[in-house]
């Protein structure tokens, strides 16, 4: 029942956003509920060092970003500004262990150089980095950088799709699902 309504949520928002609006909702219909894996051979990196990211069942949500080759790096990188930013508005509003964030790089790059760019944004948290693009592979992502931001449950199952920087009511969908 929460699937559904979470899923109506998304498809109104979607439905509110303008153009080739069958598609998009269409595309978030076919992530809700769907599972969300990890490779094992993304590197996980923090502060230029390999580092691990716990993604154990403790945490009821994790909010996955992806960042795909698609998009400019650049812009990749300054949105870790509204990230670091929407991180700290988390950690005001819910406990830590309630919510963990997930990014996921698919780079072409050397690692270092990666690691080069995130320290100049002072983005110090762990990071997975994809060099072979297998997270996408595996995961079937639509192209759409729109629904590269999704909302899991405890065992990587989407509940909500999209970026809750477009719209004040997807940061209110977000907040209403996290809190229960």
């Amino acid at each position: 029942m929460r699937n559904k309504i979470l899923f109506l949520l998304c498809l109104l928002f979607l439905l509110s956003c303008g153009n080739s609006n069958k598609k998009k909702a269409s595309d978030v219909q076919s992530f809700i509920g769907k599972t969300i894996r990890i490779p094992d051979d993304l590197i996980c990196r923090s502060a230029g060092r390999d580092t691990t990211l716990s993604l154990n069942k403790d945490n009821p949500y994790r909010l996955l970003v992806y960042f795909s080759t698609t998009s400019c790096s650049s812009c990749n990188m300054k949105s870790l500004l509204d990230w670091k930013q929407f991180m700290r508005l988390c950690d005001s509003v819910f406990p830590p262990e309630r919510l963990k964030f997930v990014y996921v790089f698919n780079i072409h790059q050397r690692a270092t150089d990666m690691d080069y760019d995130l320290k100049s944004y002072k983005f110090d948290v762990p990071v997975y980095y994809d060099k072979k693009g297998n997270f996408e592979k595996v995961n079937n992502l639509p192209t759409n950088n729109l629904f590269h931001t999704m909302l899991l449950d405890k065992d990587n199952r989407v509940l909500i799709v999209g970026s809750p920087f477009h719209s004040k009511k997807m940061v209110e969908l977000y907040k209403n699902t996290i809190i229960k």
